[in-house]
């Protein structure tokens, strides 16, 4: 049984999640919060891994934002069509509408980053920088036991998760988490050491920096393990990491509780 890597952040966030979704196979209801936290994701998503295609465009560096605004005109058209299936349903023409400023106003913070890289590198050196090997690439390990799809691999050969949430201080322990597993595939699959990773928070346009250490590491299997036990019939308990915080975001919380 192949765990996959996306489950190790659901494990971090709530054991029971894994339970009640992928051996229930319970689908939660989507509330408005989360229907615009999925059209923002899949937005910020698209400008992430267009940044490359845009750079090329240029002809000087004032040309950057009113190319990034033409883009995301037209990520709003294609949008349905990508993620036709995670899309499906809702209301997308009030949900732009609702999220169209905040989404402007991030922006021009990667407006900002990529005339601060091309003004530091040159715009040949910036076009390496910003564009990816591979993007959305399907990893899969009977050794390791994981499979997933990592959002963009760079050279030299290091992992990159999109992330497109709220962003803390440092890395959140669930994407420190995805991101090891997914070094470790490309380990495997290239026979090439591989020491760190970065996640690429959007909305403060940052790629943080994740050590591969023995510790992360060990963590990544045990939390294999333990997701496996899960999946193999081992119920955890209700509320297992004590935070009401979490139960109260949760959108499996009434399922979770009546069971």
């Amino acid at each position: 049984m192949k765990v996959n890597v996306s489950s190790l952040r659901e494990f971090e966030f709530c054991p029971r999640t894994i339970y009640l979704k992928h051996v229930l196979n319970i689908e939660p209801d989507v509330s408005l919060e989360q229907a615009r936290g999925l059209v923002g994701h899949a937005i910020r998503k698209e400008l992430s891994l267009r940044q490359a295609k845009l750079l090329r465009k240029i002809k000087c560096e004032s040309d950057l934002n009113l190319l990034l605004q033409k883009e995301f005109e037209c990520i709003m058209v294609e949008l349905p069509y990508i993620y036709k299936e995670k899309l499906s349903g809702l209301n997308l023409e009030t949900l732009f509408s609702e999220i169209e400023s905040e989404i402007k106003s991030e922006i021009k913070y990667i407006s900002n980053r990529l005339t601060s890289l091309v003004q530091e590198q040159g715009l040949t050196e910036a076009l390496k920088t910003v564009t990816p090997w591979k993007v959305e690439y399907p990893l899969q390990s009977d050794t390791i036991g994981f499979s997933g799809i990592v959002d963009k691999i760079m050279t030299p050969l290091s992992p990159v998760e999109i992330k497109t949430g709220r962003v803390g201080d440092g890395v959140w322990e669930g994407d420190r988490l995805q991101l090891c597993a997914y070094g470790m595939l490309l380990e495997e699959k290239f026979n090439q050491e591989i020491q760190h990773g970065f996640v690429e928070y959007t909305r403060v346009q940052e790629q943080r920096p994740v050590l591969f250490t023995e510790r992360l590491r060990r963590r990544v299997l045990d939390t294999r393990d333990k997701i496996s036990e899960i999946l193999s019939g081992n119920i955890p308990e209700i509320c297992p990491h004590g935070s009401g915080r979490k139960c109260n975001a949760c959108g499996l919380k009434e399922e979770c509780y009546t069971l």
